[in-house]
């Protein structure tokens, strides 16, 4: 049998700045990753494999100058961003959803 238990969450003022700067991190992971994506078919007719093309370059934006910021923000969630993108060109080509979207806020 399956359960489940619902919890709301009330946090601080600092928390919910942390909450919404990571979501915000995410989103960008999101969004660069479905432009490199699209790009890369668009100009070289080449299809990235997101998982093992694109998921590594969160790694070397970290340590880029411009991307320094993401170094703040839990890696997982970075990670899992990319992998949900995946998640959803699948379904996007199964004809179970509509194209992936840039997300905003």
């Amino acid at each position: 049998m399956l359960r489940a238990a619902k919890f709301r969450i009330y946090p601080t003022a600092a928390q919910e700045a942390f909450l919404w700067a990571q979501w915000g991190a995410v989103r960008k992971c999101w969004n660069m990753a479905l432009f490199l994506k699209k790009h890369y078919y668009r100009t070289r007719c080449v299809s990235l494999d997101l998982i093992h093309e694109i998921k590594p370059l969160i790694a070397r934006a970290k340590k880029s100058k411009k991307y320094a910021w993401l170094r703040e923000y839990d890696s997982m969630a970075l990670q899992e961003s990319v992998r949900n993108l995946n998640k959803g060109y699948r379904a996007f080509f199964e004809g179970r959803a509509g194209f992936p979207h840039y997300k905003s806020c």
